[in-house]
């Protein structure tokens, strides 16, 4: 996102939080979020907002890359995403091995998430997914779908003929 554009959102987020409205402030937070993954900063808005609001997982979550985190808040947001593999993907740093400007100990968090994900099997940060040949069975598995359409042309096709001999 744009310098401007991006300040531009955090300018609204700011205005939303003196307001009390941590909805629309979590929704902003979520777009800066998803267009850059690595944007540390509006990351620690994010766990700030849901620790405001009580919500530890999501502290845990987006606080995960920050100094400021706590450990029960990296602990619920490892009970609610036990496998390592759904924690980088809740994380949104698959391709992100070693995102900039991250402190020590989340540096270390992040190191330690990546190894156990590696352990379990997921691919090493950055290694595109593998390419799975084409299932030549894969066509029986719409002949459920084709024998119903048949019997709907069928049944239209009877209502038709029968609609069509009524009038003439």
């Amino acid at each position: 996102m744009p310098g401007v554009a991006r300040d531009r959102v955090l300018t609204r987020i700011a205005d939303d939080l003196s307001r009390g409205r941590t909805y629309p402030a979590l929704q902003r937070l979520a777009t800066l979020t998803a267009l850059d993954p690595t944007d540390r900063e509006a990351r620690a808005l994010r766990a700030e907002v849901n620790r405001g609001i009580g919500n530890v997982v999501e502290a845990g979550r987006w606080g995960f890359l920050t100094e400021q985190v706590s450990l029960d808040e990296v602990a619920a947001f490892e009970r609610a995403y036990p496998s390592a593999a759904k924690r980088v993907q809740a994380l949104r740093l698959a391709p992100y091995r070693n995102p900039e400007g991250v402190g020590p100990l989340a540096r270390q968090r992040l190191a330690d998430l990546w190894t156990y994900a590696e352990h379990q099997g997921l691919p090493a940060a950055g290694t595109p997914p593998p390419e799975h040949p084409p299932d030549p069975d894969r066509w029986w598995h719409v002949l459920p779908i084709l024998v119903v359409l048949a019997v709907v042309l069928g049944l239209m096709g009877i209502g038709l003929v029968t609609v069509l001999s009524a009038i003439f």
